[in-house]
């Protein structure tokens, strides 16, 4: 019998995650629906978990990823606790030149980190989730930065920017994105071909001056 779509899809998703030397995928299953993927199992790190889901996006056919895996820790000795793992993550933020964590609070409990305070822009709330995601002993972030603006943006122009952006973009077909920008809140519709062109349009709309939040309705085609 010769193999379904989604049968041809679980086997790249899997050899994708097998290829990925920084995701253990020896607790992981996949399940596909139509052109839906389901990871399903545990993974030993947050950061991990997140690659997963790339991962999955990456093979060809895939519209949607529900990701389903549980962080499991490694047991070790040097496993850090709730207060260890707020420390790393604020010294990692104050290392980082990019980014002014001066009214950023973490906080951690069972592993768990929540971000809490403002930052002067939306990248800057993105990178902190980065650095937290990949801080070793983290099992999940609770995003809720608030971005203040130093100096307010007309949304016009805003939308104008995002636009002029995808249009210098070698990735992105600006006909197939919808943009409406209002109080600083990027809405993105519309559809692309895959995961890398809708990720493209994301990283772009995150560093434009003036987004506070970004509300993605892109769908994959």
């Amino acid at each position: 019998m010769d193999p379904t779509i989604a049968d041809m899809i679980a086997k790249d998703v899997t050899d994708q995650l097998k290829w990925d030397d920084s995701v253990d995928d020896s607790n992981i299953s996949v399940k596909v629906t139509e052109n839906h993927v389901f990871l399903e199992g545990t993974v030993n790190s947050y950061a991990a978990k997140i690659s997963a889901s790339k991962d999955a996006y990456l093979v060809p056919g895939v519209k949607h990823v529900e990701n389903n895996l549980k962080v499991k820790l490694t047991e070790e000795p040097a496993l850090p606790d709730d207060h260890q793992v707020t420390r790393n993550i604020v010294e990692a933020l104050h290392r980082n030149s990019r980014i002014n964590a001066a009214n950023m609070e973490v906080e951690t409990r069972n592993r768990l980190v929540t971000l809490r305070g403002t930052v002067a822009s939306f990248w800057e709330k993105y990178e902190a989730q980065g650095i937290a995601t990949n801080t070793h002993g983290v099992t999940g972030v609770d995003n809720k930065l608030e971005v203040k603006l130093k100096n307010t943006i007309e949304d016009k122009e805003i939308e104008s920017n995002i636009r002029n952006a995808f249009r210098r973009s070698i990735l992105i077909d600006e006909d197939k994105l919808e943009v409406r920008v209002k109080n600083g809140v990027a809405r993105l519709s519309g559809s692309v071909a895959n995961y890398v062109i809708k990720r493209e349009a994301i990283d772009l709309v995150n560093y434009t001056r003036g987004v506070v939040n970004i509300d993605d309705e892109i769908t994959i085609e």
